[in-house]
């Protein structure tokens, strides 16, 4: 994609249409050609069946590629969306009840007696 300077979803998209138009005309024109062949000899028109036959497989491809980078796309734009969320709303600290009873607990016992807590309970 970076060779054909294809840098945002939007041309991304009008890429894959094109493509998609493409792969859809070729298509047709073989169809088209086989119709043909059973009517006449085999090898009349077996040298341009597979001819179109390789740029369909290439196109198939290239669709498939773009299609992968569709879904990364807003995959990506999933994951910018929620760390912008985070820096915004930052998480907040472990401030259970439990922790802050302990913690007063301690800071007072230091107070009154000046030494560590005996008997702290977790």
């Amino acid at each position: 994609m970076w060779e054909r300077q294809i840098t945002t979803l939007d041309k991304l998209l009008t890429y894959k249409e094109n493509l998609q138009t493409e792969y859809d005309s070729l298509t047709a024109q073989r169809r088209a050609l086989y119709r043909k062949k059973s009517k006449t000899t085999p090898a009349d028109y077996s040298e341009q069946i597979q001819a179109l036959t390789a740029r369909i497989r290439e196109l198939r491809r290239e669709i498939g590629t773009c299609a992968d980078i569709e879904m990364d796309c807003g995959m990506v734009q999933d994951k910018v969306q929620r760390a912008a969320h985070r820096r915004k709303n930052p998480p907040r600290e472990n401030t259970s009840p439990r922790l802050l009873t302990f913690l007063s607990f301690s800071s007072k016992m230091k107070r009154k007696k000046g030494k560590e807590p005996r008997d702290a309970v977790f």
